[in-house]
């Protein structure tokens, strides 16, 4: 199964990782800290419930007890007398020391929870004065009035001694001091979510910054010894990653450049044998064995010379300059077409290009060699575009099957079927061409025409 565009670079993951990481870590908080507030908000609506009952049982206590009823009804809105349905309360110590705080000399009270299905005006016992008197209907306004001014999120039962000794459990809720919780506040949730998402984007960036100069480096690696070195920066691990790619940088070029020394070395020496065996032939006097003997000593000679060539093109150094890309192709073709073969330059890119021109100018020639030799003729033509210059050289030949199209870049790959030894081919001159190619900074590829024929595009990238 192929994987999402998205997920395929680690930049992008380590983005997704903390942004989904951080927004998660950011609700769980703001969950949290909702919680907790809405923790302290009960413990603060308790003291101020504990408060105004405190306020009403003195009010209660310095009133006459025939007005006690009276008082306590005009008090619904935010207590209520007991009931037996109302049932036992659970003792709690911290608000029955807060209540004594409040009360007045002689007036004792207990404070205890009863459960939150109670603490109900609808289920109002109604005690007055001589305690348990008949119940009365529960009056819309005043219930209206008790939703609005307790927040069920506590109950609280009172049992009250009074100065002149009468008795009363009173049934109050905490004041609607703030609306309950409805989650994390959306705007809350979009500054995490934003800040998350530019956090993850720089730590993201940054961590796959040193990942994609190794691609870069990587992809600019070409033969030689002129390839610069990784600065080591960033943290250790990153470092000791680009100090190994620096040493195995400098160990493939030099190993390039110990196999080219060895490939000049063997071919110059191969020389001296062979002019004395040319010397030897030359004396020979079996005319027919003489001339069969020359013809396969003028191939050892071509490929002894294709070897310098090739040992030439991996280690040849040259300082580039500002070329004029058309004047070298056109150049090349005047040469072809002096020289009788087939060749035409078509279309002008019109612009000048640095580069190393004793380089470029041994690619293409290896090129139109080819196109000349295999395809009966060269026709080159040259584009720019804002991507980078793209010189072309193409033929009408019978082309190159689609998979021998980079196999016929390495050494001593003829395909036989199109070029025979008659030719006089070693197999070595794409092999220089992409050299020299990659050496001045360009990509060699082959690819065949729709129409027929093949076509080389170096390109120089911008």
């Amino acid at each position: 199964m192929k994987r999402p565009a998205l997920f395929d670079s680690m930049t992008s993951r380590i983005f997704l990782i903390l942004l989904v990481g951080i927004a998660v870590a950011g609700t769980m908080g703001a969950a949290l800290s909702d919680t907790r507030r809405m923790a302290e908000v009960r413990h603060l609506q308790a003291i101020r419930a504990i408060e105004r009952t405190g306020r009403l049982l003195t009010e209660l206590d310095n009133t006459a007890v025939a007005r006690r009823a009276h008082e306590m009804r005009e008090a619904r809105k935010f207590a209520r007398l007991a009931g037996a349905q109302d049932g036992p309360a659970q003792a709690d110590d911290e608000l029955t020391a807060l209540l004594a705080g409040q009360l007045p000399p002689g007036v004792q009270a207990t404070v205890g929870s009863i459960p939150l299905a109670r603490c109900d005006i609808a289920q109002d016992g109604d005690q007055d004065e001589e305690h348990h008197k008949k119940s009365r209907p529960v009056d819309p306004v005043v219930a209206r009035q008790w939703k609005e001014a307790v927040t069920a999120t506590d109950c609280w039962r009172i049992e009250t001694r009074f100065s002149d000794g009468s008795r009363w459990s009173v049934v109050t809720g905490p004041p609607s001091l703030l609306r309950a919780s409805y989650g994390p506040d959306p705007a809350f949730l979009a500054v995490i979510a934003v800040a998350a998402a530019l956090l993850a984007f720089v730590v993201a960036r940054t961590a796959g910054a040193p990942i994609r100069r190794l691609t870069r480096a990587a992809t600019d690696v070409r033969p030689g010894l002129g390839v610069p070195v990784l600065v080591e920066s960033g943290p250790g691990d990153v470092r000791g990653a680009i100090r190994a790619f620096n040493d195995m940088q400098q160990r493939l070029s030099r190993h390039a450049v110990e196999q080219t020394y060895m490939i000049a070395a063997i071919t110059h020496d191969l020389q001296t044998p062979m002019t004395r065996l040319r010397l030897k032939l030359e004396q020979m006097e079996d005319a027919a064995l003489q001339k069969r003997l020359l013809s396969d000593w003028t191939a050892m000679r071509a490929v002894v010379e294709e070897g310098l060539e090739l040992a030439r093109s991996t280690g040849r150094d040259e300082n580039a300059v500002l070329l004029d890309i058309d004047s070298l192709i056109h150049s090349i073709v005047e040469d072809e077409q002096e020289a009788g073969h087939v060749a035409s330059f078509a279309v002008a890119a019109g612009c000048d290009w640095r580069c190393q021109p004793q380089m470029l100018r041994r690619c293409i020639q290896n090129l139109v060699d080819n196109a000349v030799l295999y395809g009966g003729g060269a026709h080159l033509s040259t584009y720019r575009d804002a991507g980078g210059l793209e010189i072309l050289v193409r033929d009408f030949g019978p082309g190159i099957p689609e998979g021998q199209l980079e196999a016929v870049f390495e050494p001593m790959v003829r395909l036989e079927e199109s070029r025979s030894r008659s030719t006089g081919g070693t197999g070595l001159g794409l092999t220089i061409a992409r050299n020299l190619a990659q050496r001045i900074g360009a990509d060699l590829t082959l690819a065949n025409a729709a129409d027929g024929g093949l076509v080389c595009k170096v390109r120089f990238k911008a």
